[in-house]
């Protein structure tokens, strides 16, 4: 049984409806909870288990993964202890958690003004601190 109820999906900026269609075909069971630019999340089914979901059958996922919850600032020290305590105060505590993923969303569209999506300096040192 998975301790957490949602499964997180990234992909790029302008794909949350591309993304969203291919999973209602692929993974029925998944359903839509909330979206965001670039972020998108599906509330699982209670049967679940993580083993469930490692591979995702997705060509507009850039990654995926358990979601814990979301922290918001802009003080890489305050982010990464907001973080900490996202992971001490979820049930999977104890067992091991093998990666965090770090990012910041996307601030606009690919191409946009010459925006190109990657890792910003405030995730990385966020992943850093980590």
């Amino acid at each position: 049984m998975n301790e957490s109820q949602f499964l997180f999906v990234c992909c790029q900026a302008g794909a949350e409806q591309a993304l969203k269609d291919e999973l209602a075909r692929n993974r029925p069971e998944l359903r839509f909870a909330y979206s965001r630019p670039g972020f998108v999340t599906f509330k699982l089914p209670p049967e679940s288990a993580a083993g469930d979901y490692a591979e995702l059958p997705s060509v507009f996922a850039r990654t995926h993964g358990f979601s814990l919850g979301k922290v918001q600032g802009f003080d890489a020290a305050k982010l990464a202890e907001q973080a900490w305590e996202l992971v001490a105060s979820h049930p999977a505590i104890g067992k091991p958690i093998r990666q965090i993923h770090v990012w910041q969303r996307d601030e606009r569209l690919p191409g946009d003004d010459g925006f190109e999506p990657g890792p910003t300096a405030l995730s990385e040192e966020v992943g850093r601190l980590l």
